[in-house]
């Protein structure tokens, strides 16, 4: 409510794509909105709001844990998008990689992407692209990646990748640790307003 009042626009992620590589002007007050997993309640909460107000916004789906059911949504459990949810949801969310099975970390805390093998990572985020359907972008889990990583997508010719690093987007990012600024359930408007707003 607060981006629509305030004449913010949202980019899709090919026209982010065409701002960073300074092929095309977006207005100032523009933003990419992300979501992380693919969460059922994306769908149930985020999705109508988005419709309501002509927004649109990106999804970083873990493809493995997309389910073939549609259940009933229960904010008591852990859901995941239903491939229905998807498919009814394309016209306000684009759908991304966020890897097919390796979202997960070790016994140590630290995430498959940067302990597991190397071919092994790039086979499970290729597996992700191709239930997506592009390598365009991807997100790193937990916010975790290493030079490993960044090799494995360019060899998937993944044009951008998104970290946790907090920070507003640029064309002098690096393509593949590109900052954002995490919007978490204790973040009131006053904090949200000013994360819009500064540097």
């Amino acid at each position: 409510q607060y981006l629509k009042e305030k004449g913010f626009t949202t980019l899709t992620m090919p026209e982010f794509q065409a701002y960073m590589n300074e092929e095309l002007e977006v207005p100032a007050k523009s933003v990419l909105i992300t979501f992380d997993d693919g969460f059922k309640d994306n769908y149930i909460n985020a999705y109508p709001v988005l419709k309501k107000h002509n927004f649109n916004a990106t999804i970083f789906m873990i493809t493995g844990n997309i389910d073939r059911n549609t259940p009933d949504y229960n904010p008591a459990e852990v859901q995941y998008l239903s491939v229905t949810d998807i498919n009814e949801s394309i016209d306000v969310f684009s759908y991304y990689g966020h890897t097919d099975k390796f979202h997960k970390q070790d016994q140590n805390g630290k995430s498959y992407l940067v302990t597991k093998k190397y071919e092994d990572v790039k086979d499970d985020i290729q597996s992700g692209f191709k239930i997506i359907g592009n390598s365009d972008a991807f997100a790193y889990p937990y916010g975790e990646y290493n030079k490993s990583t960044l090799k494995i997508l360019k060899e998937l010719d993944t044009d951008i990748a998104f970290t946790i690093k907090d920070g507003m987007a640029s064309p002098s990012d690096s393509r593949l640790e590109i900052p954002r600024r995490g919007i978490y359930p204790g973040i009131t408007l006053d904090i949200f307003e000013k994360m819009i707003t500064y540097e």
